[in-house]
C-alpha cells in the first residue's frame, strides 16, 4: 500500500480496502453482518475475505453469488468439545484460537493483506488482531443501542451481579433499572476466576478500543443511547446503519410450504393475523405451548404460529381445530416476507434485536414476550419509551393465564383498539423506511462511515506495524520512483474438475505456485468437496476458497467427467492435430472413453468437444508429469499448441498439503508391512470408487490365494467384493484395506514390491515415483495409454488384464503375483522402475527438470501478468 518517492519518503497509493470480516458462527449474527458487508462492497467497492465455520459455508452462498469482491476464508473451529448450545461469550473465547492463524494468512499477503477487521461484538479478542497487523477495527453490533450501552456498562462496573438487588444503569438515559433476572443472560452467567469468563469479559472490555463501531439501528429510534455510546468510547465514530436486512444478499427462496403460506395470507383482511414466533431454535416447555395453544384457540384471531423444528410442541388438534383460521410453520420461516405482508397486523415476539427490527421495519405492533439475552431491554425499548408494543408475558419459563393472552391476542387485531400503539408503530416504521433511503440518518452515516473508514486506512498511525509495513521488503511487492504502479502479486482463479482425482493433484500444484512463488490463491469449489480443502487451505496462506453450486443438478451421480465439465460452462475452436511421436495405434476399445463416448449432434457432447478444443487457445499448459517419463510427447504438445508454455512440473503429490492423517486401521496395516520382506508385497488397488463385477473378484481373489505372495488389497467401500474366507485363508499373508487407503505411503513402503493398478494417471505416478513396478490392468478413461507407456515404452510395468469387464484366468494372474513378488525375476523391470522413480525424484528437486519448469512456468506468468497491466 505504500509507494516510494524519490526521496525514500512513503506515499499513499490510494488503492481499494480490503475487509477481514470476523462474524460470530450463530444465524442471528452473521447474517446481519453480511447484510452490512454486502452493502460496505457493492456501494463503496470495498474487498472482503469473511472467515466462516465449514458448517455455515452455506449460508454465504446467496451473499458470494451477489457480492463480487467477497471470498470465503473457511476454518475450523479450533474445539470441538463445546456442548451445541454453549453460551456465545464461550463460543467466542474458543475462536481466539484462530488469532495466530488469520494473523499468519494476513503477514503473508503483503501486496494485499486485510486494511480494515471488521468483527462481531462477541469477538473482542479481534481487537487483538487488528492491533497485531496495524489496522483499524470496527466492532458491529447485532443488538440495539440501548442494549450495546447498559451491556457497556455492565461489563465495566462491578461484577459479578449481586442476584437480590435490581441493577441501576445509571449512566444511561432516564437510569433504567431492571431486575436482576431481566439482566442480559451472558453478563448473568458470567463467572468471577473463571478462565475462559475471565478471557471473555476482557473482550467485551476490548471493544471500547476499537476504532469504530457499527449499530444495526437507526437515530430516530435509539438517538439518545447513540449519542451515550459516543461520549462513552470517547469519539463520534458511532454510526447507525440500520435495519439492514433489506441488503438483498440472503437469496431466501420461497419453499412451496411458504407458497401455500402466502397464498392462504392474500385471502386474510388486512391487518388481522397475528404472526407469533420465538425464533427457530426455541422449543417451549410443554406447559407454556399449551397455554399458547390455547390463547390461540380462545382469542378468535387469525395466526400464523412459527414453531421451528419442533412440531411436537403444538397442542394435540389445534391445527384441526383452528384450519380456517390459523396456520402452522414448521422449521425455518421467511419472516421479514410474513411480517410485511399486508394481512399481518401483529407480531407475539422474544423481542430478539432482529425480530425487534424486522417487526419495526414492517410497521407490526409487537406483542412482547422477553426471555432471556438482551431482549428485556429490547422490550423496554419498543414498550415504554416507544410505545409501538404492548408487554404480553415475561420469562422464558412463564406460563401466562391463557384468558389474558387471549385478550391480548384478539385486541392486537381489533382495528378499534390499540389505536395509540399501531400509531407508534406505522411512525416508527415510516422512520425506518426513511433513515436507508439517500438522505436518511442511516444511509448519511453509513457513507461517513465509508469514508472517514478509507481516511484511516491511508493514515500513517496505521502504516507503521503489520504486514503493509512489511510489504516494502517483499520480492512481490517491488516499488518505482517515477510514478508507475509497483509491481503486485499475481491472483490466480483455480477451477478444478470436482472429481478427487482431478482436484487433489490440481491443489498440489496450486499449493507449489503459492508457497513457492507468492501467488495469491481463489479455488472455486463445491460445497461438498469443500472438506477436501481444510488441509489445503491451513497450508497455503494466500488461498482462499469460493464456494459454487453447480448450474444444473440433473446430472446422475456417476456422469461422465465431461458432461459434468459441460454443467460447469461452455465455449469454440480446433487446430489442426499433426500425427504423435511413433504413430500409436489402439484398437477402438482401448481409445480412451471420454473420445468414444462422444454422440455428434448431442447438444451437451457438442459443448463438450468445443470445450476441450478451446484448451488449446490457453495462454499455458502445466502437464503433472517430468520430462525424463514424456519427452516427446511434452514436444509434441509445444508444437501443437504453437508456443513454449508447456510446464511439466511432477510429481505434484509430495507438495504436503493434502494432510491425511493415519486412521487405527492404517496404522495396523503398517505394523504389519513392517515386519514383511523387503519388496515381498503385492499391492492392489483399482481406485478407491471401483467395484469389481462378482466373478473377476473371485478370479482375482483366487489368484492372490494361488500366488502365495504377500499381498494388501484396497476393496474401496464395497467389502462385499471380496471372496467369502479369503481374508482367513490367507490371514498369515496377506490384508484387505476397506474405504480409502494411504496409497502413496503404502506404495512407498519398503515392503511393497509391485503394484496391480487400473493406470489411472495418479495411481501410475505414484507407483512410478515410489520405484514399484507396475502390474497394468487398464479398464478405461485415458488408461490403456497410461499403461501403453510405462509397460511398452519405458519397461517399467507388465500387462496384466485388459478391459473393466475382463476375468482373467487365476492361474496366469497367480504366476504374475508371484514373479512381481519374487526378487530373481522381473530384474530388467525392475531396474526400469528403479531409474524412472530416481528420474522423478530428482525432477522435483531443486535444479531439476520440474522444479526448473515451474520456476520458468512462475516467472513467465509474472511477466504476462505484468504486461496485461500495462496495456
Amino acid at each position: 500500500m505504500a509507494a516510494t518517492t524519490t526521496n525514500g519518503v512513503p506515499s499513499r497509493r490510494r488503492r481499494r480496502p480490503h475487509v477481514l470480516v470476523l462474524p460470530l458462527p450463530s444465524r442471528g449474527h452473521l447474517l446481519p453482518l453480511l447484510d452490512f458487508a454486502h452493502r460496505l462492497s457493492t456501494r463503496h467497492g470495498v474487498a472482503l475475505t469473511v472467515a466462516v465455520t465449514a458448517s455455515d459455508l452455506p449460508l454465504l452462498s446467496a451473499f458470494l453469488a451477489s457480492t463480487p469482491l467477497a471470498a470465503a476464508l473457511p476454518f475450523h473451529l479450533p474445539d470441538a468439545s463445546l456442548p451445541e448450545n454453549s453460551n456465545h461469550a464461550l463460543l467466542a473465547v474458543h475462536l481466539s484460537g484462530i488469532r495466530a492463524p488469520l494473523l499468519s494468512w494476513a503477514r503473508s499477503r503483503p501486496d494485499d493483506p486485510p486494511t480494515v477487521v471488521v468483527s462481531d461484538f462477541f469477538l473482542g479478542w479481534a481487537q487483538l488482531l487488528a492491533d497485531d497487523l496495524g489496522v483499524p477495527r470496527v466492532v458491529f453490533y447485532a443488538s440495539g443501542a440501548f442494549a450495546v450501552a447498559a451491556l457497556e456498562q455492565l461489563w465495566n462496573g462491578a461484577l459479578p451481579l449481586d442476584p437480590k438487588i435490581s441493577v441501576v444503569l445509571d449512566t444511561l438515559p432516564g437510569s433504567p433499572a431492571f431486575p436482576y433476572e431481566h439482566v442480559p443472560s451472558v453478563v448473568r452467567s458470567y463467572v468471577a476466576g473463571d478462565p475462559d469468563w475471565e478471557v471473555a469479559l476482557e473482550g467485551f472490555r476490548l471493544n471500547a478500543r476499537a476504532w469504530g463501531a457499527v449499530v444495526n439501528s437507526f437515530d430516530e429510534m435509539e438517538r439518545e443511547f447513540l449519542e451515550w455510546l459516543k461520549r462513552f468510547f470517547g469519539h463520534g465514530r458511532v454510526w447507525a446503519v440500520g435495519p439492514v436486512a433489506d441488503s438483498g444478499c440472503r437469496g431466501e427462496e420461497r419453499l412451496p410450504e411458504a407458497e401455500q403460506l402466502f397464498s392462504w395470507l392474500d385471502t386474510c383482511p388486512a391487518r388481522s393475523v397475528v404472526y407469533v414466533c420465538f425464533g427457530s431454535m426455541y422449543k417451549p416447555p410443554p406447559a407454556q405451548a399449551a397455554a399458547l395453544g390455547a390463547a390461540l384457540e380462545a382469542s378468535g384471531a387469525r395466526f400464523v404460529w412459527a414453531v421451528g423444528a419442533d412440531a411436537a410442541v403444538l397442542p394435540e388438534g389445534l391445527e384441526e381445530r383452528t384450519a380456517a383460521r390459523g396456520r402452522v410453520v414448521r422449521g425455518w420461516a421467511p419472516q421479514v416476507e410474513i411480517l410485511r405482508h399486508a394481512a399481518v397486523g401483529a407480531f407475539l415476539t422474544h423481542c430478539g434485536w432482529n425480530s425487534t427490527l424486522e417487526g419495526v421495519a414492517a410497521g407490526v405492533p409487537l406483542l412482547a414476550w422477553p426471555m432471556k439475552a438482551d431482549q428485556f431491554i429490547d422490550a423496554r425499548l419498543v414498550v415504554d419509551l416507544r410505545g409501538a408494543a404492548v408487554r404480553v408475558a415475561e420469562g422464558a419459563a412463564a406460563v401466562p393465564d391463557a384468558a389474558t393472552l387471549a385478550r391480548a391476542l384478539a385486541d392486537a387485531v381489533d382495528g378499534a383498539k390499540c389505536g395509540d400503539v399501531r400509531a407508534k408503530a406505522a411512525a416508527l416504521a415510516a422512520a425506518a423506511a426513511a433513515a436507508v433511503e439517500e438522505g436518511g440518518s442511516s444511509r448519511v452515516a453509513f457513507e461517513s462511515m465509508a469514508k472517514e473508514l478509507e481516511t484511516a486506512c491511508m493514515s500513517p498511525s496505521f502504516e507503521t506495524t503489520g504486514p503493509r509495513a512489511q510489504s516494502n521488503s517483499s520480492p512481490a511487492a517491488m516499488s518505482t520512483n517515477d510514478g508507475v504502479p509497483s509491481r503486485r502479486r499475481p491472483h490466480a482463479l483455480v477451477v478444478p474438475l470436482p472429481s478427487r482425482g482431478h482436484l487433489l493433484p490440481l491443489l498440489d500444484f496450486a499449493h507449489r505456485l503459492s508457497t513457492r512463488h507468492g501467488v495469491a490463491l481463489t479455488v472455486a469449489v463445491t460445497a461438498s468437496d469443500l472438506p477436501l480443502l481444510s488441509a489445503f487451505l491451513a497450508s497455503t496462506p494466500l488461498a482462499a476458497a469460493l464456494p459454487i453450486h453447480l448450474p444444473d443438478a440433473s446430472l446422475h451421480e456417476n456422469s461422465h467427467h465431461a458432461l459434468l465439465a459441460v454443467h460447469l460452462s461452455a465455449p469454440r475452436r480446433r487446430p489442426p492435430c499433426p500425427p504423435l511421436p511413433g504413430s500409436p495405434s489402439f484398437p477402438y476399445e482401448h481409445v480412451p472413453s471420454v473420445v468414444r463416448s462422444y454422440v455428434a449432434g448431442d447438444p451437451d457432447w457438442e459443448l463438450v468437444r468445443e470445450g476441450f478444443l478451446l484448451n488449446s487457445r490457453a495462454w499455458g499448459a502445466v502437464v503433472n508429469s517430468f520430462d525424463e517419463i514424456e519427452g516427446e510427447f511434452l514436444e509434441y504438445l509445444n508444437r501443437f499448441f504453437g508456443h513454449g508454455r508447456v510446464w511439466s512440473v511432477g510429481p505434484v503429490a509430495d507438495s504436503g498439503c493434502r494432510g491425511e492423517e493415519r486412521s487405527s486401521e492404517a496404522e495396523q496395516l503398517f505394523s504389519w508391512l513392517d515386519t514383511c520382506p523387503s519388496r515381498s508385497v503385492v499391492y492392489v488397488c483399482f481406485g478407491s470408487m471401483y467395484k469389481p463385477p462378482p466373478a473377476q473378484a473371485a478370479a482375482l481373489g483366487a489368484a492372490l490365494e494361488a500366488s502365495g505372495a504377500r499381498f494388501v488389497w484396497e476393496v474401496g467401500a464395497d467389502a462385499a467384493v471380496v471372496p467369502e474366507g479369503l481374508e482367513e485363508r490367507t490371514a498369515a499373508r496377506g490384508r484387505v484395506v476397506r474405504g480409502w487407503a494411504p496409497q502413496v505411503e503404502i506404495l512407498r513402503h519398503a515392503a511393497v514390491g509391485a503394484f496391480l493398478t487400473h493406470c489411472g494417471w495418479n495411481s501410475t505416478l505414484e507407483g512410478v515415483a515410489a520405484g514399484v513396478p507396475l502390474l497394468a490392468w487398464p479398464m478405461k478413461a485415458d488408461q490403456f495409454i497410461d499403461a501403453r507407456l510405462v509397460v511398452d515404452l519405458h519397461g517399467a510395468g507388465v500387462r496384466a488384464a485388459d478391459g473393466a469387464g475382463a476375468v482373467p484366468y487365476p492361474g496366469a494372474l497367480a504366476r504374475v503375483f508371484a514373479d512381481a513378488a519374487d526378487a530373481g525375476k522381473l530384474a530388467d523391470v525392475r531396474a526400469k522402475t528403479s531409474e524412472l522413480a530416481a528420474a522423478a525424484a530428482a525432477a522435483v528437486e531443486e535444479g531439476g527438470s520440474s522444479w526448473i519448469a515451474m520456476e520458468k512456468m512462475a516467472n513467465e506468468l509474472e511477466t504476462a501478468y505484468l504486461e496485461s497491466v500495462d496495456r
